[in-house]
């Protein structure tokens, strides 16, 4: 799955032979808390994070300690719906993006937001 945003706009395309799970990572990232989609599902916390909440906040290790927060918060449904056992997240600036490093069940992906 290749992700990208042009004026605003997110646009997804979808490869052929796409990792399931690194594909629920990347939605429950990258998309904003409140999805409508939500009403649709079963779960409490529903689909998405906050971490677009952080996108006009320094780059400091408060934010990143946030961030972080975050992560595990929109990754665990993973682990309550038994896609995961373990998820470990890893936050670092890089110079004017911040990598993310997704560790699950020791399979890690790696994404730059």
């Amino acid at each position: 799955m290749n992700l990208s945003f042009k004026n605003g706009v997110a646009s997804i395309d979808w490869e052929k032979d796409e990792d399931p799970l690194t594909s629920a990572i990347i939605l429950s990232i990258y998309c904003e808390r409140g999805y409508w989609g939500d009403l649709l599902e079963d779960h409490e916390q529903g689909i998405g994070s906050l971490i677009w909440t952080l996108k006009r906040e320094p780059k400091s290790q408060e934010t990143m300690h946030k961030l972080k927060g975050y992560l595990e918060d929109c990754l665990g449904w993973m682990i309550t719906d038994g896609w995961a056992e373990k998820i470990d997240s890893k936050v670092s600036i890089e110079g004017k993006g911040i990598n993310i490093l997704v560790l699950i069940d020791g399979s890690t992906r790696e994404f730059t937001i």
